[in-house]
């Protein structure tokens, strides 16, 4: 709330300034008429008073909150009435406090150019102590019950509609408008806690007004809603014939914001069918936005049916879930890594399947992420790890060749504070030698957070062996690789894609080398074609997983590739 003019400390008196009390700002140069109107109206309010009109700013701006009327004196040095009256309407906020303007004059024009710049009432000097207080209670009774009823409909920190409003409003707008076509917009601020945590409050508070004032500017609506950091809008029709230009507002928007590194995405529902409630139709909103939630250069995306099949979807497997677990209908699978010289399996990755009792297996592409999200997937770990311990024990006690097979650990379990304890009390049940079953960490879950490296040294500590899955998938560094705690890094597809281009092989050559001379396993994930083998085995590559000698298979069908002991073949 800045002001261009410089103002002065400001002096306050406060009269019998009780915390209960209403409090007025009397802005007047005369200290008689300063006394007369304190002495009017001290018994029942508390008093601030400032001599002139930049002394009264000052203390407007400080106490905006708590002043509910000003008596303003219209002939004052340094800022006058008027002066007073043109800076307070630049700020939305200390304009909403009712003003009464003291006058001697009996110029009917006088009180019509006060009235069209705002001014609640008037009161004539000499002052009438009664018809003082009677104003001065009737226009803070009156402004209070303004105040009232517009904090049900209007949001106080950008007077847009509260969302019960809003939907009241458009649902009108919708049933009295049938052969219209309408869209919906919203707005949603992206971790918008993190402004108030980092920048305060105070700055966050800004931020929406700010965005209020653009979303003003630059979008036609009907009707807006503020609900924390999203906004909602009903606009005319829109269609993805003007993808590029709602775009480019919306860019315009995010440069214009305070802070440049707010991630704003917008979700578009067009020609939006009034048949439905406002809710309903604000939640396909949000589908639209999920839509797009972690794709860092997408800010907009458009409302369609497949959206809300996902969602429905989505919420079937989430309530699938413990039945399906309960009942064993997740399945641990096993993808070998073979040895590149000898062409033997040395190893194996479990990878979970979903395999219902009365349906197609379920792609783990769309449960994974799912689980990931809601957290279901630290159960789902748990179990399918218990599963191969379970299958590892049967093999040794059947004495049949054993291999280490890794299980993967997600950030959900990573953050469970007892993993450790419980993932070591389930191999001591199957008493299995740790190193048979390696965890998994991908390679961004390593630089997380500090609760992930404690994971990381209470489980190599415990004595499981730790590998590095994904290793060039992120923000790859090769300070990672120095750390004691990894046995194996697994190189990412990404990177043995780069396998065929000079570039991308001189990459491979040098950091296979670098793993080795550190003591490294390397495993080279997402193998598919012969020239990748070829320049694998020659740079002295240990092991590779790929479809080039076997997809993830079921239980039945890895024991039989274990138990024929044979060098696998290059699969048709």
């Amino acid at each position: 709330m800045e002001f261009s003019i410089e103002a002065p400390l400001a002096t306050e008196i406060t009269r019998n300034a009780i915390n209960t009390k209403r409090k007025i700002l009397i802005v007047e140069d005369n200290f008689i008429n300063q006394e007369i109107l304190t002495t009017i109206l001290e018994d029942k309010y508390g008093i601030l008073t400032a001599e002139n009109g930049l002394v009264g700013l000052e203390l407007l701006k400080k106490h905006y909150k708590d002043i509910s009327l000003i008596i303003l004196d219209v002939y004052m040095p340094v800022c006058n009435g008027y002066e007073f009256l043109e800076k307070i309407k630049e700020n939305y906020l200390l304009s909403q406090v009712p003003i009464i303007v003291t006058t001697a004059s009996e110029d009917p024009q006088d009180e019509i150019s006060f009235l069209q710049m705002g001014v609640y009432d008037f009161v004539t000097k000499p002052y009438n102590a009664e018809i003082v207080r009677v104003r001065v209670d009737h226009a803070i009774s009156l402004k209070e019950t303004i105040a009232n009823l517009s904090a049900v409909e209007n949001d106080s920190l950008t007077n847009m509609y509260t969302m019960e409003a809003f939907n009241y409003k458009v649902q009108q707008i919708l049933s009295m408008n049938s052969e219209k076509r309408f869209a919906l917009m919203l707005a949603d601020i992206q971790d918008f806690k993190l402004v108030n945590d980092t920048f305060g409050e105070e700055i966050g508070d800004h931020v929406l007004v700010e965005a209020a004032k653009a979303y003003r500017k630059y979008i036609s609506f009907y009707a807006a809603a503020r609900k924390g950091d999203k906004f909602y809008f009903l606009c005319d029709k829109l269609d993805k014939n003007i993808e590029a230009n709602v775009k480019s507002i919306c860019k315009e928007i995010n440069d214009n914001i305070m802070i440049r590194t707010l991630n704003i995405k917008y979700g578009v529902y067009c020609d939006v069918d009034p048949s439905l409630s406002v809710s309903i139709l604000c939640d396909r909103l949000d589908m639209a936005i999920d839509s797009i939630k972690n794709s860092y250069n997408e800010y907009l995306a458009f409302y369609d049916e497949s959206m809300r099949e996902k969602r429905l979807s989505d919420q079937r497997m989430e309530a699938d879930f413990g039945p399906a677990l309960e009942n064993g209908e997740f399945y641990p699978w096993y993808q070998p890594k073979v040895d590149l010289q000898t062409g033997k399996i040395i190893a194996a990755e479990a990878l979970v399947r979903w395999i219902p009792e009365m349906g197609k297996m379920v792609s783990p592409g769309m449960f994974i992420p799912l689980f990931e999200c809601n957290g279901q997937i630290a159960d789902l770990d748990e179990y399918i790890f218990t599963q191969v311990c379970c299958f590892q024990k049967q093999r040794l006690e059947a004495g049949k060749q054993v291999v280490p097979i890794s299980v993967n650990l997600s950030r959900n379990s990573i953050y469970r504070h007892d993993i450790v304890k419980r993932y070591c009390e389930i191999v001591e049940e199957y008493a299995l030698p740790l190193k048979m079953i390696p965890l998994e960490i991908t390679e961004s879950a390593t630089t997380e957070s500090k609760v992930v490296q404690r994971f990381i040294t209470k489980a190599n500590e415990a004595g499981f062996e730790i590998h590095m899955d994904d290793f060039g998938s992120g923000y790859s560094s090769i300070s990672m690789l120095t750390s004691s705690v990894f046995k194996v890094v697994k190189f990412d597809k990404s990177l043995i894609d780069q396998i065929g281009t000079e570039k991308g092989e001189i990459v491979m050559k040098y950091m296979l080398g670098a793993s080795h001379a550190i003591g490294l396993k390397v495993v080279a994930e997402g193998v598919e074609k012969q020239e990748q083998i070829d320049f694998l085995k020659a740079v002295g590559c240990d092991a590779i997983q790929g479809y080039y000698y076997s997809p993830p298979q079921c239980q039945s069908v890895f024991e039989q590739m274990l138990d024929a002991d044979k060098p696998l073949g290059p699969k048709a």
